[in-house]
């Protein structure tokens, strides 16, 4: 897995993946310095019979990832919004209605499918390896549905439990942990903002046994027109007070290791402020965010080119506009922020699962090295620390990091060696670590990352890292 140290990051919807991502907007995100993108597409827009999986919605979805991992960028991708087939009907509304919720069956089979297509290692007709870095096992379809008429308490909103969740959460990430070892798994979005139902639900998690089943938390904070730093009610906290009542439950189970993703956030122009006003907005939330210590990365809602006359709505989000002037004072506005707060300034940990690159002094960091083996034999012994002939690998487990990769903390270090294809290897061949190895690092529940060295040779002390991995 990655050291992915850039926090920011955008939600952007391909939904019907009917359009591919405009490559201005690829050119945006890297403008604005982000890290992260969330691509958001339909699973009904991608599995339009049972069983079949359209090739034009995927060569939507191969050519977006495609694009941001040439660009240096971070992929999500929440599995949201399932085809009938692959729904089950939850008795969870009183009322007259009769709700649906994902099938864990059918959507662990569509977890494989793409957990299997977008690991680094499969080929992609027409693309070669492509990597999906955090799939998001759902959206917010697990906490959004109102039953109408009843109270307005967790008790009250039985559809908004994690009952719904927590089977799905359990068929899935085992699936992607063996297909794509060096993904993240990411919860699904806490979408309603009600403090006790953000406790009782994530101690839910802990009671049934998902402690190891995800790697970050997930959340959408919608606050305006309320100010992201000030409580709407004594239910409905800041930004900051959201924050903090999530981690606490995850630290109080032993999990404050892991970090809380911010996944949607932001605010609509003009219906609830001007674009003035936003600027102000979002430099509040990006500064609750950065120094809160439990936000490893924040995707803000949203960009794109959509005509209004299609998607107001969507329109109303973006920083970037349709229609002249297309770049609005809030898109200046964030790119001159992570320009003067860059990701080093950020207290928490820029996208690990386990607290990524921000680790205080002094905590254990396990930095794992793989080695992309050209002119050597496929023998692991080969590269034990301690052999003379690479005194640059025995270097790191003493001395500081070469600048290529700063701020790992390195206490141990484990080397994983892993020839994929017969040599020689070929230069863009991905050197991935085994499985086994990367459960081993998520047990022990410590901060981690990868360190990437290619070729490997005796003298050769130059760091090379992929887009993709970019320290």
């Amino acid at each position: 897995m990655a050291l992915r140290s850039n926090p920011y990051g955008v939600t952007t919807a391909l939904r019907t993946a009917k359009k591919k991502i405009d490559p201005q907007l690829i050119t945006d995100f890297v403008t604005l310095g982000l890290g992260w993108v969330r691509i958001m597409i339909l699973w009904t827009s991608i599995e339009l019979t049972p069983g079949a999986y359209d090739a034009g919605a995927l060569d939507v979805l191969d050519d977006a990832v495609n694009r941001c991992t040439n660009a240096g960028l971070h992929v999500q991708f929440p599995i949201q919004q399932p085809p009938a087939w692959h729904t089950v009907s939850a008795d969870c509304d009183p009322g007259p209605n009769v709700h649906r919720m994902m099938d864990p069956n059918g959507a662990a089979k569509f977890a494989s499918f793409l957990s299997n297509r977008y690991n680094g290692v499969t080929n992609v007709p027409g693309y070669g390896p492509l990597t999906i870095d955090a799939f998001e096992v759902g959206n917010e379809e697990f906490d959004v549905y109102f039953c109408q008429g009843q109270p307005v308490t967790v008790a009250g909103q039985p559809c908004r439990t994690p009952n719904w969740f927590i089977p799905v959460l359990q068929a899935v990430s085992p699936v992607i942990r063996a297909n794509a070892p060096g993904a993240l798994v990411g919860m699904c979005a806490l979408w309603w903002q009600y403090s006790p139902h953000h406790t009782s639900f994530m101690q839910a998690l802990y009671d049934n046994g998902c402690k190891n089943l995800f790697d970050y938390a997930n959340a959408h904070m919608y606050t305006s027109p309320v100010a992201p730093g000030t409580n709407t009610s004594a239910t409905q906290l800041s930004m900051t007070g959201q924050i903090n009542e999530i981690y606490n439950v995850m630290a109080a189970n032993g999990d404050g290791n892991k970090n809380i993703w911010i996944t949607e956030w932001g605010a609509p122009v003009p219906n609830d402020m001007t674009d003035a006003a936003r600027v102000t907005y979002y430099n509040a939330a990006l500064d609750i965010m950065r120094t809160s210590g439990h936000v490893g990365v924040t995707n803000f809602y949203t960009m794109n080119y959509t005509d209004p006359a299609v998607n107001a709505a969507s329109q109303s989000f973006s920083l970037t506009q349709f229609n002249a002037p297309h770049y609005t004072a809030t898109f200046t506005a964030v790119q001159t922020y992570i320009t003067n707060n860059p990701p080093s300034s950020w207290s928490s940990g820029g996208g690990g699962g386990g607290g990524g690159s921000g680790v205080p002094s002094g905590v254990p960091h396990v930095c794992i090295v793989a080695l992309e083996n050209h002119s050597y034999s496929n023998t692991a012994a080969k590269y034990v620390l301690g052999n003379p002939n690479f005194p640059h690998i025995n270097a790191l487990a003493t001395t500081p990091p070469p600048t290529a990769m700063p701020r790992i903390s390195m206490r141990w270090i484990i080397q994983v060696c892993r020839t994929i294809s017969p040599l020689p290897v070929a230069a863009s061949t991905v050197c991935r670590p085994t499985a086994t190895t990367l459960q081993l690092v998520r047990l022990l529940a410590i901060p981690w990352s990868i360190a990437w060295w290619r070729p490997i040779s005796p003298g050769n002390t130059t760091p090379k890292t992929s887009p993709r991995l970019a320290m």
